[in-house]
Protein backbone atom coordinates (compact mmCIF):
# COMPACT_ATOMS: atom_id res chain seq x y z
CA UNK A 1 0.00 0.00 0.00
CA UNK A 2 1.38 3.39 -0.95
CA UNK A 3 1.61 6.02 1.75
CA UNK A 4 0.54 9.52 0.73
CA UNK A 5 2.13 12.29 2.77
CA UNK A 6 2.19 16.08 2.84
CA UNK A 7 -0.74 16.69 0.52
CA UNK A 8 -1.21 20.45 0.71
CA UNK A 9 -4.28 22.16 -0.74
CA UNK A 10 -4.21 25.82 0.18
CA UNK A 11 -6.58 28.70 -0.44
CA UNK A 12 -6.10 32.34 0.53
CA UNK A 13 -8.81 34.97 0.17
CA UNK A 14 -6.20 37.72 0.18
CA UNK A 15 -4.09 36.20 -2.55
CA UNK A 16 -4.83 37.68 -5.97
CA UNK A 17 -4.25 34.35 -7.68
CA UNK A 18 -6.62 32.57 -5.30
CA UNK A 19 -9.28 35.12 -6.24
CA UNK A 20 -8.52 34.36 -9.89
CA UNK A 21 -8.90 30.64 -9.16
CA UNK A 22 -12.33 31.23 -7.63
CA UNK A 23 -13.40 33.13 -10.74
CA UNK A 24 -12.29 30.21 -12.93
CA UNK A 25 -13.16 27.42 -10.54
CA UNK A 26 -14.32 24.86 -13.08
CA UNK A 27 -13.03 23.79 -16.48
CA UNK A 28 -15.82 24.20 -18.99
CA UNK A 29 -17.33 20.96 -20.33
CA UNK A 30 -14.82 18.74 -18.49
CA UNK A 31 -16.23 16.19 -16.05
CA UNK A 32 -14.97 13.51 -13.68
CA UNK A 33 -17.11 10.37 -13.26
CA UNK A 34 -16.62 7.99 -10.34
CA UNK A 35 -17.86 4.40 -10.49
CA UNK A 36 -19.65 2.58 -7.70
CA UNK A 37 -17.63 -0.01 -5.72
CA UNK A 38 -18.91 -2.90 -7.84
CA UNK A 39 -16.74 -1.87 -10.80
CA UNK A 40 -13.30 -3.47 -10.55
CA UNK A 41 -9.97 -2.36 -11.98
CA UNK A 42 -10.03 -4.81 -14.88
CA UNK A 43 -13.39 -3.48 -16.05
CA UNK A 44 -12.69 0.23 -15.52
CA UNK A 45 -11.19 1.07 -18.92
CA UNK A 46 -13.74 -0.84 -20.98
CA UNK A 47 -16.61 0.65 -19.04
CA UNK A 48 -15.13 4.15 -19.34
CA UNK A 49 -14.81 3.77 -23.10
CA UNK A 50 -18.37 2.47 -23.40
CA UNK A 51 -19.92 5.20 -21.29
CA UNK A 52 -17.96 8.03 -22.87
CA UNK A 53 -19.03 6.79 -26.30
CA UNK A 54 -22.66 7.23 -25.26
CA UNK A 55 -21.90 10.96 -25.03
CA UNK A 56 -19.88 10.96 -28.27
CA UNK A 57 -16.74 11.46 -26.21
CA UNK A 58 -13.51 9.69 -25.37
CA UNK A 59 -12.01 9.29 -21.88
CA UNK A 60 -9.19 11.71 -21.14
CA UNK A 61 -8.02 9.77 -18.08
CA UNK A 62 -9.14 6.38 -16.77
CA UNK A 63 -8.72 5.67 -13.04
CA UNK A 64 -8.25 2.07 -11.93
CA UNK A 65 -6.40 2.08 -8.60
CA UNK A 66 -6.89 4.98 -6.19
CA UNK A 67 -10.49 5.27 -7.43
CA UNK A 68 -12.41 3.74 -10.32
CA UNK A 69 -13.69 6.17 -12.90
CA UNK A 70 -12.73 8.45 -15.77
CA UNK A 71 -12.70 12.03 -17.01
CA UNK A 72 -14.08 13.25 -20.32
CA UNK A 73 -15.10 16.37 -22.22
CA UNK A 74 -18.81 16.74 -22.96
CA UNK A 75 -21.68 19.17 -22.55
CA UNK A 76 -23.34 19.63 -19.13
CA UNK A 77 -26.56 18.08 -20.47
CA UNK A 78 -24.69 15.03 -21.79
CA UNK A 79 -22.90 14.56 -18.47
CA UNK A 80 -26.18 14.73 -16.57
CA UNK A 81 -27.84 12.20 -18.89
CA UNK A 82 -24.87 9.85 -18.68
CA UNK A 83 -24.94 9.80 -14.88
CA UNK A 84 -28.71 9.50 -14.72
CA UNK A 85 -28.93 6.58 -17.16
CA UNK A 86 -26.01 4.47 -15.90
CA UNK A 87 -26.35 2.93 -12.43
CA UNK A 88 -22.63 2.07 -12.32
CA UNK A 89 -21.81 5.79 -11.90
CA UNK A 90 -21.77 6.81 -8.25
CA UNK A 91 -21.45 10.54 -8.96
CA UNK A 92 -19.86 13.05 -11.28
CA UNK A 93 -18.59 16.60 -10.93
CA UNK A 94 -17.02 19.35 -13.05
CA UNK A 95 -13.27 19.27 -13.45
CA UNK A 96 -11.43 22.08 -11.68
CA UNK A 97 -8.19 24.03 -11.87
CA UNK A 98 -5.16 23.58 -9.64
CA UNK A 99 -2.01 25.69 -9.35
CA UNK A 100 1.43 25.26 -7.87
CA UNK A 101 1.63 26.87 -4.44
CA UNK A 102 2.91 30.41 -4.26
CA UNK A 103 6.59 31.15 -3.83
CA UNK A 104 9.57 31.59 -6.09
CA UNK A 105 10.74 28.11 -7.16
CA UNK A 106 14.30 27.12 -6.55
CA UNK A 107 16.42 24.58 -8.36
CA UNK A 108 16.79 21.88 -5.74
CA UNK A 109 19.74 23.65 -4.25
CA UNK A 110 22.69 23.54 -6.64
CA UNK A 111 22.58 27.32 -7.11
CA UNK A 112 23.32 27.89 -3.42
CA UNK A 113 26.92 26.74 -2.79
CA UNK A 114 28.30 25.94 -0.31
CA UNK A 115 25.82 23.44 1.09
CA UNK A 116 23.26 24.72 3.59
CA UNK A 117 20.51 23.14 5.67
CA UNK A 118 17.41 25.36 5.39
CA UNK A 119 15.67 26.32 8.63
CA UNK A 120 12.57 24.27 7.89
CA UNK A 121 14.57 21.11 7.21
CA UNK A 122 16.60 21.55 10.39
CA UNK A 123 13.37 22.19 12.28
CA UNK A 124 12.09 18.69 11.47
CA UNK A 125 15.49 17.11 12.13
CA UNK A 126 15.99 16.59 8.40
CA UNK A 127 19.15 15.76 6.57
CA UNK A 128 18.99 12.08 7.49
CA UNK A 129 20.25 9.48 5.01
CA UNK A 130 17.38 8.75 2.64
CA UNK A 131 19.24 6.20 0.52
CA UNK A 132 16.90 3.42 -0.56
CA UNK A 133 13.74 5.43 0.12
CA UNK A 134 11.37 6.67 -2.58
CA UNK A 135 9.31 9.85 -2.82
CA UNK A 136 6.86 10.38 -5.67
CA UNK A 137 6.58 14.09 -6.48
CA UNK A 138 3.15 14.83 -8.00
CA UNK A 139 3.86 18.30 -9.32
CA UNK A 140 5.30 20.11 -12.36
CA UNK A 141 7.88 17.40 -13.01
CA UNK A 142 11.54 17.35 -11.93
CA UNK A 143 14.71 18.45 -13.68
CA UNK A 144 15.75 15.01 -14.93
CA UNK A 145 19.45 15.89 -15.03
CA UNK A 146 19.71 17.75 -11.73
CA UNK A 147 23.10 17.11 -10.09
CA UNK A 148 21.71 17.38 -6.55
CA UNK A 149 18.88 14.86 -6.98
CA UNK A 150 18.56 11.10 -7.50
CA UNK A 151 15.83 11.15 -10.16
CA UNK A 152 14.20 7.87 -11.22
CA UNK A 153 13.37 8.43 -14.87
CA UNK A 154 12.25 4.82 -15.45
CA UNK A 155 9.13 5.23 -13.32
CA UNK A 156 8.52 8.87 -14.21
CA UNK A 157 5.17 9.79 -15.78
CA UNK A 158 3.47 12.75 -17.44
CA UNK A 159 -0.25 13.53 -17.27
CA UNK A 160 -0.16 16.98 -18.88
CA UNK A 161 -1.75 16.87 -22.33
CA UNK A 162 -0.37 20.17 -23.64
CA UNK A 163 3.21 20.59 -24.86
CA UNK A 164 5.84 17.88 -24.92
CA UNK A 165 5.10 14.47 -23.43
CA UNK A 166 7.83 14.57 -20.80
CA UNK A 167 8.16 14.40 -17.01
CA UNK A 168 10.90 17.05 -17.17
CA UNK A 169 10.14 20.19 -15.17
CA UNK A 170 9.31 23.24 -17.27
CA UNK A 171 8.26 25.37 -14.31
CA UNK A 172 10.74 24.78 -11.47
CA UNK A 173 8.24 24.17 -8.68
CA UNK A 174 8.49 20.37 -8.73
CA UNK A 175 12.29 20.48 -8.77
CA UNK A 176 12.27 22.81 -5.77
CA UNK A 177 9.91 20.47 -3.90
CA UNK A 178 12.08 17.47 -4.79
CA UNK A 179 15.13 19.30 -3.43
CA UNK A 180 13.37 20.01 -0.15
CA UNK A 181 12.51 16.34 0.13
CA UNK A 182 15.71 14.66 -1.00
CA UNK A 183 18.57 16.95 -2.08
CA UNK A 184 21.80 14.95 -1.82
CA UNK A 185 24.23 15.56 1.04
CA UNK A 186 27.15 16.30 -1.28
CA UNK A 187 28.60 19.60 -0.13
CA UNK A 188 26.71 21.84 -2.57
CA UNK A 189 23.29 23.50 -2.62
CA UNK A 190 20.96 22.38 0.14
CA UNK A 191 20.42 19.09 1.91
CA UNK A 192 16.95 17.53 1.84
CA UNK A 193 14.81 16.09 4.62
CA UNK A 194 15.70 12.56 3.44
CA UNK A 195 19.01 13.30 1.73
CA UNK A 196 19.67 11.17 -1.32
CA UNK A 197 16.26 9.50 -1.43
CA UNK A 198 15.02 8.56 -4.90
CA UNK A 199 12.52 11.05 -6.32
CA UNK A 200 10.07 10.05 -9.05
CA UNK A 201 8.52 12.85 -11.11
CA UNK A 202 4.80 12.55 -11.76
CA UNK A 203 4.01 15.61 -13.85
CA UNK A 204 0.49 16.97 -13.47
CA UNK A 205 1.22 20.73 -13.71
CA UNK A 206 2.27 22.44 -16.94
CA UNK A 207 5.05 24.96 -17.54
CA UNK A 208 2.88 27.71 -16.05
CA UNK A 209 2.35 25.65 -12.90
CA UNK A 210 -1.32 24.96 -13.63
CA UNK A 211 -3.26 21.74 -14.06
CA UNK A 212 -6.60 20.06 -13.41
CA UNK A 213 -8.23 17.89 -10.79
CA UNK A 214 -8.59 15.15 -13.41
CA UNK A 215 -4.86 15.23 -14.13
CA UNK A 216 -3.93 15.25 -10.45
CA UNK A 217 -6.20 12.25 -9.84
CA UNK A 218 -4.48 10.49 -12.76
CA UNK A 219 -1.12 11.14 -11.08
CA UNK A 220 -2.36 9.82 -7.74
CA UNK A 221 -3.85 6.80 -9.48
CA UNK A 222 -0.48 6.09 -11.14
CA UNK A 223 1.34 6.21 -7.81
CA UNK A 224 -1.28 4.00 -6.18
CA UNK A 225 -0.71 1.42 -8.92
CA UNK A 226 3.08 1.57 -8.94
CA UNK A 227 4.18 2.58 -5.45
CA UNK A 228 5.48 0.21 -2.80
CA UNK A 229 5.03 -0.05 0.96
CA UNK A 230 7.07 2.65 2.66
CA UNK A 231 7.00 5.04 -0.31
CA UNK A 232 5.66 8.55 0.17
CA UNK A 233 4.04 10.96 -2.26
CA UNK A 234 4.05 14.74 -2.10
CA UNK A 235 1.55 17.20 -3.55
CA UNK A 236 1.95 20.94 -3.14
CA UNK A 237 -0.71 22.90 -4.97
CA UNK A 238 -3.72 25.12 -4.33
CA UNK A 239 -7.27 25.03 -5.59
CA UNK A 240 -10.85 25.70 -4.68
CA UNK A 241 -12.17 22.59 -2.94
CA UNK A 242 -13.87 19.97 -5.08
CA UNK A 243 -17.40 18.82 -4.24
CA UNK A 244 -16.25 15.39 -3.02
Amino acid sequence: MTVFAQACIAQSETDNRAVSIEMREYIQDNYIFVFKPGVDSADARGRANMLAAQANAKPQHVYKSAIKGFSAKMSPAAAQRLAANNPSIAYYEPDGLVFATMGKPGGGGSDLPPQTTPWGIARVNGGVDGTGLTAWVIDSGIDLDHEDLNVDTARAANFVSSGKNTPNDGNGHGTHVAGTIAAIDNGVGVVGVAAGATVVPVRVLDNRGSGSFSGVIAGIDYVAANGAPGDVANMSWEAVSARH
